[in-house]
């Protein structure tokens, strides 16, 4: 199993507590967000495609509640429910996962984009530079 190490963590705490509350949760949107493209890119591309419709309606949402933001990849549309029929098969149908591996293979990939992102926006945004804050990926 791969793994993500985050140096100046802590540190990166601190500077995001210090925003107001909207503004720390807009940065953790982006990032979450930023992490769960390349998961939605992996199940695309893992996708059966038979007419197109369930592999283009693979979608980002985010969401914050309670101080906590996440991010899910979900098929919507048209054909959207014919991807639990794909993913875990029927009677008639065998299984063709393409979500769950999307996720495993984009897991560690995906923690290491949104800290990129969080010190990309710091430094653009903010003009923060955190050259301290590492987060490097296992590949």
């Amino acid at each position: 199993m791969a793994e993500v190490n985050v140096r100046g963590l802590q540190d990166l705490k601190r500077i995001l507590e210090a925003f107001p509350v909207k503004v720390e949760k807009n940065i953790m949107r982006g990032a979450v967000r930023a992490g769960a493209k390349l998961v939605q890119q992996e199940a695309k591309s893992n996708a059966r495609v038979l007419s197109g419709q369930m592999r283009n309606g693979i979608k980002i949402g985010t969401n914050s509640r309670g101080g906590k933001v996440t991010a899910t990849v979900r098929a919507r549309g048209p054909h959207g429910y014919l991807a639990l029929f794909h993913e875990y098969g029927t009677v008639k149908m065998r299984a063709h996962p393409f979500m769950r591996p999307a996720l495993d293979s984009q897991a560690n990939s995906a923690v290491v984009a949104a800290g990129n992102y969080i010190k990309s926006r710091l430094s653009t945004k903010f003009g923060l530079e955190t050259p301290y804050i590492t987060v490097e990926g296992d590949e």
